[in-house]
Parts: C-alpha cells; structure tokens; sequence
C-alpha cells in the first residue's frame, strides 16, 4: 500500500502519480493518496485520476496525521509512505520488497534519495548524541560503492520509506507529539529498533526527492516557516524521549566517514583480493567468497576491495544485498585506507603480487590494524612440486619469487593457509601460520 500524502504543489502530486504509473507494477500496488485539505484545486484534478483511493481530510492536519489516516485504509502486508514531491525510478519497489523480506527481523526500509540534478540526497540517516540529524553522503555521487551496499541505519526518511504494516499498527503509528513535521519517522525508526527490528537502506530503491517542495525550506513563510519551526521543537521532544539511548550514539560531527550515530562494536574489515571473486568460476573464488560471507555473517562491517577495480556481475550485487560493500571504480586502494584510517580493525590481504602493493599504505594509514595474508595456495610450493614432478632444479626466478612471497608473509601479522602443510611451510617465517580449508560447498 503507497501512501501518498498531499497538500497543494499539484504539479508535483501529478508528476509522483506519473512516476508510480510508469515505474511500478501495477499489480504489487494499491495508491492512496490523502488530500491534506489542499486548496489549489488538488480534490477536483484527483477525482479524475483512475487506478488511486482519494481520501480527504476537511482540515489541514499535517503529515503525520494525513499518513496515518491512509494507513489506516492500506490492505496491503506493507505500507510504503511516499512524499508528492518525488519521482519513483524503474525497480525501486521490487528493491524494498526484496529488503524487507530478506530477514525476520527487518522493520522498515528506505530508499536512495536523488536531488533532481542527479546528486546523492541521502544513503539512510545518521542521528547524532544531541538529537541532530545527518544525511549520509549529501552532495556526493550516488554511485560511489560505498553508498551502492544494503545496510543498516539509525533511520531513512519518510519521504520514502517502507513499514511492515503489522509493526506499524502495533507501535500505535507515528507519534501525534510530533505533529505536523519532523522526527516523527526517526522516532518510529527508534520504536522499531527498540523492539527489537532493524532499519535498512535499500540502495537500488532509488527516489528523486525535490526537497523542500511539500513544505517549503528554511527560509520560507507562512505554513512552511512555521512547520519548518517544528524541527527544532520537535528535535527537543525527540531528545527528552531518547534520552537514554542516544548516549549510545556519537557526538554530532563525528568525522572519519561513520555511517551511523550508534556507537558500533562490530569489527570492520577490509578484503583485498586480485580480482572480484567468482563463486562459480574456480575454487579459490568460491573460498573467498565464502570467507567474506561468513565474515559477515559473524557481524562484522566488511569491504571487499577487487583490485583491478572491476566490478563483475552478478556477484558483485550479491554481495551489496548481503550487506557488504565492493569497492570499485576510479577510486585507489591509497585513498580507500587513507579515507577508512580508524575505521578498520582487520585488513586481509591475499596473493603475493596483490599484498605487496597493498602492505605499505595499509600499514602508514591503517597502524592499529592487524594484518592477514591469505595464502589461497602459496605460489612458490605449488610451484616447487610442479617442477619436482617434471624433474626440473629450481632457478633462480624461483628463488627470487619464493623470497617475494616469504617476504610479504613476514610483513604480515598473520598467514592463513589452505592446508596443514602449507602452514608448516610458511612457519619458516616469524609470522603465526593458522589453517583455513577449501570449501566446497556453492555460495549462497
């Protein structure tokens, strides 16, 4: 059920209609769309509109109340609440379904707002110690890798944002205090979490959002000046009810690119590999794919860095739905851990070529991390048993190799290997060996 709230702008009305028409299936819909008391002829044009429910309220309410009152006639399992100030992009709804049903205890989902020049409007919010909030990646491209990964926020916006309509009703709806305007999502997104569901940002939902237009900026007047008031008495209100629970959370403008104000224990990785790997091409791309999967599984933050910066399909996006991000594209493996610094706990490098190139920067801007080489298969043992099977002495290229590689392990503070006996061989160093198995098993 898409819940459409109205007041006056009906260029904008139309063109969200427009949007939902040309961009959504129309059987996984139902609009509803609620006149907020508009007086710029919304209620007739509205009437002549086939496929939508108009409901209309006599006196202008807010938008708390007005989506609350199309809530209440939703029949569908999820509520979507959409401001008439957007534009719908191709796949957005199929995208939120996809989120919101990827895990039990997911609550609500919002979506990837667009200015209309094609800016970054927001990648989920971040809700700071003193109640302040922060759009995550405003200005930037909407492309970065960093904003294209499924992950869990403080909360994403109303403007678009997806409810389990059962959660909804249970939790009483958005709360009346913070009527007409503003925090009454966040405050919903709280609920949720404190009973015990999360929030997600949903990248490939993508919405254009034309900010401002429902009810003006801050330097409007009459109704958008004084609704716009609203969010800094609503911010007080906001406060003295989480009080408690933004202890939890950072100080306003904590730096160093955090994407969520809640103090985070979750260890954060960083995976380097040659390339993206392939579940389905070879068994070492099976393996890492595994490793970083479980990685994830375990509650870790994790970044998968190909470093040929190629970001192959589809297993790129199965990555970015399972809450890891793949770094690809212009930016370098030097800027990626000088922009990280602090924020990373764990960097795991593999391939002798590959580590080498990464060991210094990773050591200059990430000093408190520890260091892993992922052996895969050491390169100078399969290559010593390949050429006591042809019969042949090794050369000096060899030995060159073999010192490169026992040199990027000494390097490290510690090597994983696939096997007891490659373990044995790369103890020959003063780095601790551990053992990590192949799998077999198909990537899920």
């Amino acid at each position: 059920s898409i819940v459409v709230p109205v007041f006056n702008n009906l260029h904008h009305t139309l063109g969200c209609l427009d949007s939902l028409a040309a961009n959504t299936p129309h059987h996984l819909m139902e609009v509803i769309v609620v006149d907020d008391a508009s007086t710029d002829g919304t209620a007739e044009t509205l009437q002549r509109v086939e496929g939508i429910e108009v409901l209309r309220l006599e006196t202008n309410a807010g938008f708390a109340a007005a989506v609350g009152r199309g809530a209440e006639a939703a029949r569908g399992r999820v509520v979507v609440f959409l401001n008439n100030d957007t534009e719908v992009r191709p796949g957005w709804l199929e995208a939120l379904l996809d989120a919101i049903d990827s895990a039990p205890d997911v609550g609500a989902v919002g979506c990837k707002l667009v200015f209309g020049d094609g800016r970054l409007q927001e990648a989920g919010g971040i809700v700071w110690q003193d109640g302040t909030g922060a759009n995550i990646g405003r200005g930037e491209d909407p492309q970065a890798p960093r904003h294209n990964v499924r992950r869990e926020v403080d909360y994403c916006s109303a403007a678009a944002l997806m409810v389990r309509r059962d959660l909804f009703e249970r939790l009483g709806g958005f709360d009346p205090r913070f009527s007409p305007a503003y925090y009454e999502d966040t405050d919903l997104c709280f609920r949720l979490r404190e009973s015990g569901f999360r929030v997600l940002y949903e990248p490939r939902a993508e919405v254009v959002h034309h900010e401002g237009a429902t009810h003006g900026d801050n330097g409007g007047a009459g109704l958008a000046a004084h609704v716009k008031a609203n969010q800094l008495v609503n911010r007080h209100v906001f406060v003295d009810r989480w009080s408690e629970t933004l202890l939890r959370h950072l100080p306003a403008g904590t730096g160093d690119g955090v994407l969520m104000g809640r103090v985070s224990r979750a260890p954060r990785v960083l995976v380097c590999d040659a390339w993206m790997p392939c579940h389905d091409r070879d068994s070492g791309g099976l393996r890492m794919t595994w490793i970083v999967r479980l990685l994830r599984r375990l509650g870790c933050e994790v970044t998968l860095v190909p470093l040929d910066g190629r970001r192959r399909e589809p297993y790129a996006a199965e990555m970015q739905r399972a809450g890891i991000e793949v770094h690809y594209g212009g930016e370098t493996y030097a800027d990626l851990v000088r922009r990280c610094r602090r924020l990373v706990d764990l960097v795991i490098l593999s391939r002798p070529d590959g580590a080498r190139a990464c060991l210094e920067d990773t050591r200059r801007h990430l000093p408190n991390a520890t260091v892993v080489y992922d052996a895969v298969d050491l390169e100078f043992v399969r290559e010593q048993r390949r050429l006591a099977l042809i019969g042949e002495t090794p050369s000096e290229d060899f030995h060159r190799a073999r010192r490169r590689e026992l040199d990027v392990i000494r390097a490290c503070d510690l090597v994983a290997a696939i096997t007891q006996d490659e373990a044995c061989s790369s103890a020959a160093t003063t780095t601790p060996p551990t053992s990590t198995p192949r799998s077999t098993s198909r990537a899920r």
